[in-house]
């Protein structure tokens, strides 16, 4: 992704290694498929006569891809399963590994609600002091930022 995972991106995050994990999971699988095909024919005329046919390159890389695949799929799967997780529960990374709200979460919404909010909530508001009651509103919303008005000279 070349940057850090924050509240407005972090559903992209999610998205990218989802799809990531669909895509090695369907390599994956044709790979199986192809391979079976190949080494596991029905018709007599479509198998090897020696073994040495039945090991070419080909299927080395098959082989080698079905690896790979497999590889990427519990890494990033795993990760995706995670971050679904963390979502699901309205929770952040930072505040699951430092283990903040053992016993209750006080901005968890439920299940839904959570995921909408991680979805669609990503965005910090930014307030200008003077025309909003910055006090209260930092108080309700964690995601306050607050901008002095500048001073105007007379």
């Amino acid at each position: 992704m070349g940057t850090c995972v924050g509240k407005r991106n972090h559903r992209f995050f999610l998205m990218f290694s989802v799809f990531t994990s669909i895509h090695a999971a369907y390599t994956a699988a044709v790979d199986v498929v192809y391979l079976k095909g190949q080494l596991y024919a029905e018709d007599e005329s479509e198998q090897y006569e020696s073994a040495d046919e039945a090991w070419n390159a080909a299927h080395v890389m098959a082989v080698i891809l079905l690896v790979y695949t497999c590889i990427i799929l519990c890494c990033v799967g795993g990760l995706a399963g995670y971050h679904s997780k963390l979502a699901i529960q309205g929770r952040t990374t930072n505040e699951e590994l430092r283990g903040k709200y053992i016993n209750s979460n006080p901005y968890d919404m439920g299940c839904r609600r959570n995921c909408w909010a991680f979805c669609y909530g990503g965005v910090s508001r930014v307030y200008v002091k003077g025309r909003y009651d910055t006090e209260t509103l930092s108080a309700v919303e964690p995601n306050v930022f607050v901008i002095k008005r500048p001073q105007q000279t007379a």
